[in-house]
């Protein structure tokens, strides 16, 4: 059943509730990203805990492709940008300046935000509508893992070897412009609505950096202090044979 409302303010819960979706898949794919980005810098520390650290990066990738998959979610009654963009073209009286001052009356600067139009543009609505739908090959390829891997384990996909899924492998860098397209879009209709947008930036993104360098510097020390213990075993060590 396709979702209705009956207010703007239901509207607006539709909007805060849709963005942790979003801002989650970024957040989740950056912290995958910068992880993975580091290994390089510190092999040894990774090799100590080599486990932990694949289970937390298949752990945010995982939670930044299913946050994603819900986020272009085609069911009717899924809380997704898709059905979100419906909703916005079925209820176009919600962006009224009227239901925008009230919304605002506590902004001191509405007065000026209410000059702008805050009306979406229809041909720009039904754009991106099209860029959400399974017209866009990025979209369909998304939609067949999500009904294949992430929303549950297709069967008939595991007896054909996923060969469905190795037709249509989708890489991080569709995933970066999947989610840097959602983001865009749910601004677009989120500032006209309430003059406001997310940001994409994460706070304390490489603060992990810090542990790494901690855990470097300790396995450093640890490395220097095996040194000391065994020199003088090994000065003192008579020659080998020929």
């Amino acid at each position: 059943m396709a979702i209705t409302i009956k207010s703007s303010q239901e509207l607006e819960h539709l909007l805060d509730g849709l963005s942790s979706d979003i801002v989650d898949c970024i957040h989740y794919r950056k912290l995958f990203l910068a992880i993975n980005n580091e290994i390089i810098n510190f092999p040894d520390v990774f090799a100590q805990s080599n486990t932990f650290w694949h289970y937390t990066t298949r752990s945010l990738s995982d939670s930044s492709l299913n946050a994603l998959c819900r986020v272009f979610d085609t069911e009717d009654s899924a809380l997704s940008l898709p059905n979100l963009l419906t909703i916005i073209t079925d209820n176009l009286h919600c962006f009224s300046e009227q239901d925008f001052r009230a919304r605002l009356a506590k902004n001191p600067f509405v007065e000026s935000l209410a000059e702008s139009s805050r009306a979406p543009d229809s041909n720009q609505l039904a754009s991106d509508i099209e860029a959400c739908s399974t017209s866009n090959p990025l979209v369909q390829k998304l939609l067949i893992w999500r009904n294949n891997i992430f929303a549950h384990r297709g069967a008939k996909s595991t007896l054909k070897n996923f060969a469905i899924l190795s037709s249509n492998e989708i890489t991080w860098d569709e995933v970066v412009e999947l989610s840097t397209m959602a983001i865009q879009i749910y601004n677009r209709y989120l500032s006209l609505f309430k003059a406001a947008t997310w940001s994409t930036m994460l706070m304390g993104e490489t603060d992990f950096i810090s542990l790494l360098r901690f855990a470097q510097a300790g396995l450093d020390q640890h490395r220097h202090n095996i040194d000391n213990e065994t020199a003088p075993y090994l000065n003192d060590a008579p020659p080998a044979h020929a």
